[in-house]
């Protein structure tokens, strides 16, 4: 597997790790791929997030992508598991340009975008 497949892998597991953390049910993942972008998806039908969590975790993922750093971040994305998921998405924040959260009726669905 190439490192740009490796790096998208890693971004989809720290979400999935943080959804069955939540108890999700029901989770699924898209990936569209372009010439200009990868959009990832991940949405559970069912898991309860409080404002805190989901605060956070639009809080992380806004900060901007640092191609300057991201090829050591990335290398980190299997390694930090042992502290809470919501912290490592700091790793992801470095390796995405835009992301999208909608949260109602304990539906979770994220669109993460990365650019080539």
């Amino acid at each position: 597997m190439n490192k740009e497949k490796q790096k998208i892998n890693g971004i989809i597991c720290k979400f999935l790790i943080l959804l069955l953390e939540k108890k999700a049910t029901d989770i699924s993942i898209k990936i569209a791929e372009s010439q200009l972008e990868t959009k990832i998806e991940i949405s559970s039908e069912e898991v309860f997030l409080d404002k805190d969590t989901i605060h956070d975790i639009k809080k992380i993922l806004s900060m901007e992508r640092t191609l300057e750093i991201e090829s050591l971040y990335w290398g980190l994305i299997g390694s930090v598991d042992n502290i809470c998921s919501i912290y490592n998405l700091h790793i992801v924040a470095n390796m995405i340009d835009d992301v999208e959260t909608y949260y109602s009726d304990n539906k979770f669905k994220i669109v993460l975008c990365r650019k080539k």
